[in-house]
């Protein structure tokens, strides 16, 4: 789409098509399926280890259901979450406003500033 050529450089406009993307990017973002995918490998990890270590069950100095490590990577993959879309809103919002820039630049360049210029 960049390649269309419009007057006085215009074809920015068309980043804007791009925020499509950031409905399906957050669609893929999807924190309960990642979390769903960790929980597993961390419940494959603490079996496995629990079959070539019989000590590890009942060592009470040692966490061994992850639960720390299980929070702290929902609340990273949260925190990511908000920050992916806070960056994309002001996107948005700074293309809306070079669109109302761009507008209001052709209504100047339009406009017949003789009749407001002239003194009588």
């Amino acid at each position: 789409m960049q390649e269309i050529e419009l007057a006085a450089n215009r074809n920015r406009l068309f980043y804007l098509i791009k925020l499509i993307r950031l409905f399906k990017g957050l669609k893929m973002f999807n924190v309960n399926a990642i979390m769903t995918f960790v929980k597993g490998y961390l419940y494959s990890y603490v079996m496995e280890r629990s079959k070539n270590d019989s000590t590890f069950g009942s060592n009470i100095h040692e966490s061994n259901n992850m639960i720390e490590e299980t929070l702290l990577i929902s609340y990273i993959l949260k925190i990511v979450r908000v920050i992916i879309i806070i960056i994309n809103a002001s996107y948005l919002v700074g293309m809306f406003w070079l669109i109302i820039l761009e507008i209001e630049e052709i209504e100047i360049e339009h406009r017949d500033f003789k009749k407001y210029t002239t003194i009588e």
